[in-house]
């Protein structure tokens, strides 16, 4: 939303946003400050995840536009399963507004933990709507164990600043997916640079149909 619109969710001892126990669906999580100052160029930690889903069945969610920085448990945490047809985009994760400074999260950038979660787009074809993932601890995006089906990781900046031009690498890998079937995927035109473990890690079972295309890695 706009500056008048905006919560500031910043130095609360456990996390910014968590969203209750099952069937969280069809909620829109918009252009809020979460573990920075007011204006976005400063850090404001809270002790938890950024926005975190704690259980089951979270479907059709929209997160977008949000600065979500230097939280101590990581980023963005999408349920325990079934998280299906879900959307994150334009959102500025382990850095301020201005996509330079290094105020990684404590954990992975963004997490989908266990099964089951598919048909999920992480980043769009517009520049105005790509996620900068940069200088978590943890993995820029992580999949969990298994069933992760037709999910699209599209033009995001992972592992780099908002101009793309400088180092901002996360402490993991830029994408890692565990487990297994993770199938028909679509991981396109993202620079995914600087990351210590490496760029894109398929270390599940039974991946298959998947497009790995047009990256900068």
């Amino acid at each position: 939303g706009t500056a008048g619109e905006r919560n500031i969710i910043s130095n609360n001892a456990l996390g910014g946003i968590q969203m209750g126990k099952r069937d969280c669906n069809n909620n829109v999580i918009r252009g809020n400050y979460i573990g920075v100052n007011v204006n976005g160029t400063d850090s404001m930690r809270n002790g938890g995840w950024g926005i975190r889903w704690t259980e089951y069945n979270n479907d059709y969610n929209t997160l977008d536009a949000n600065i979500i920085s230097n939280n101590t448990g990581g980023g963005i945490q999408m349920g325990t399963r079934s998280c299906n047809n879900d959307t994150i985009t334009g959102n500025i994760i382990g850095t301020d507004i201005n996509g330079d400074s290094i105020y990684g999260n404590g954990g992975h950038g963004i997490y989908f933990i266990t099964y089951s979660n598919n048909s999920n787009t992480i980043g769009v074809s517009t520049t105005a709507e790509r996620n900068i993932i940069a200088n978590n601890s943890g993995d820029g995006i992580r999949f969990g164990t298994r069933d992760c089906i037709n999910n699209n990781i599209i033009n995001n900046y992972i592992g780099v600043s908002k101009d793309g031009t400088k180092a901002r690498g996360n402490g993991g890998y830029g994408i890692y997916v565990g487990g297994y079937q993770f199938d028909n995927a679509s991981i396109k035109n993202n620079i995914i640079s600087n990351n210590t473990s490496g760029g894109i890690q398929l270390s599940s079972r039974d991946h298959s149909g998947n497009t790995i295309q047009d990256n900068y890695i």
